[in-house]
């Protein structure tokens, strides 16, 4: 996660400039004045990685108890049942889990599988620039040719930048 996260912040990208003010402008709230440079890489930067917490927060959240179903529908039954919101007058109701549900819910969540991703081996370990004068060279040269495509290669010497 830090690779990515690291990965964004170097490369990151020009943004709308009122974009970007109202993003520093909320994250000014949330740090003092010792923290000030945190405020531009704040969410690109990942400190430490603690699977513990991250374990008791998914846990946390995953509990029937804390689960909200939204069902929406043109047709439904037993409309007296329904309240109606104060703002845009829509209908809506609340209810608990039925037993089946909630036992199925938590089958479906008791999922061994379900884990944090294994880490990206393609991520660059290295991303400086390779000097232009050790590979320059004026015309594209073909790296690669066979009866399925044929592959060329020519340094971007305006940008010097990594891009796809």
């Amino acid at each position: 996660m830090s690779s990515v996260q690291n990965l964004r912040w170097k490369f990151l990208q020009k943004e709308r400039f009122i974009d970007y003010t109202c993003d520093i402008a909320s994250t000014m709230q949330l740090y003092n004045e010792d923290s000030i440079p945190q405020i531009l890489w704040h969410k690109y930067c990942v400190d430490e990685f603690d699977k513990p917490t991250i374990d008791d927060l998914t846990e946390k959240m995953l509990k029937p108890g804390n689960l909200n179903i939204y069902l929406i529908s043109q047709t439904l039954k037993d409309k007296e049942e329904f309240k109606t919101e104060k703002w845009y007058g829509t209908q809506f109701t609340k209810q608990s889990f039925s037993d089946d549900l909630r036992n199925s819910i938590l089958n479906k969540l008791e999922n061994k599988n379900l884990d944090l991703p294994k880490p990206n081996i393609f991520l660059p370990k290295k991303t400086e620039i390779i000097s232009a004068e050790k590979i320059y060279q004026e015309n594209p040269v073909k790296i690669k040719e066979d009866k399925f495509s044929t592959v060329w290669f020519k340094q971007n010497l305006k940008f010097k930048e990594p891009h796809s």
